[in-house]
């Protein structure tokens, strides 16, 4: 479930900021469109996808509990966290210049949303390894005590 929540954000965020930002990359960062883009378009709906954040790191949390708990995919967990922690926007705000090769802006530079939408997409890959690895788990548990109940 959070990897299908991660991978929906991912590609939503992703398609909605090459789509936005495209007039930028073609026509270059001072034309009267992209200036328009930075500084008076009103918030594309791709933009609200970042409030999502808090709630993809409640359930990072709440994976890597579980994986603790299970005692499985720990490593993954942790991986998975750390990134979902830095596809916030304050940090894809701050590496949009790296992206788009060092132009900057006051309010949004052109390639915002691209690294959020990246490290969301590695979250949900992540998650999925989880999912798998915890199925695996199971089957070879049950596997070595022959499906019977364990004696406790």
């Amino acid at each position: 479930m959070t990897a299908l929540l991660c991978a929906a954000h991912a590609i939503a965020q992703g398609i909605g900021a090459a789509d936005f930002w495209q007039p930028c990359f073609a026509e270059g960062y001072t034309s009267a469109v992209c200036m328009w883009l930075q500084y008076e378009a009103p918030m594309p709906g791709w933009m609200y996808l970042g409030y999502l954040w808090l709630v993809e790191v409640g359930l990072a949390i709440a994976v890597l509990v579980a994986a603790t708990r299970a005692g499985r995919a720990v490593r993954t967990a942790v991986v998975a966290l750390i990134v979902v922690v830095l596809s916030n926007p304050i940090t894809d705000y701050g590496f949009a210049p790296v992206l788009n090769g060092g132009y900057t802006s006051a309010d949004a530079a052109p390639a915002f949303g691209y690294l959020g939408a990246g490290l969301i997409a590695v979250a949900a890959v992540h998650y999925a390894v989880i999912a798998v690895l915890g199925g695996k788990a199971k089957s070879r548990t049950s596997d070595i005590s022959g499906g019977a109940p364990s004696r406790i």
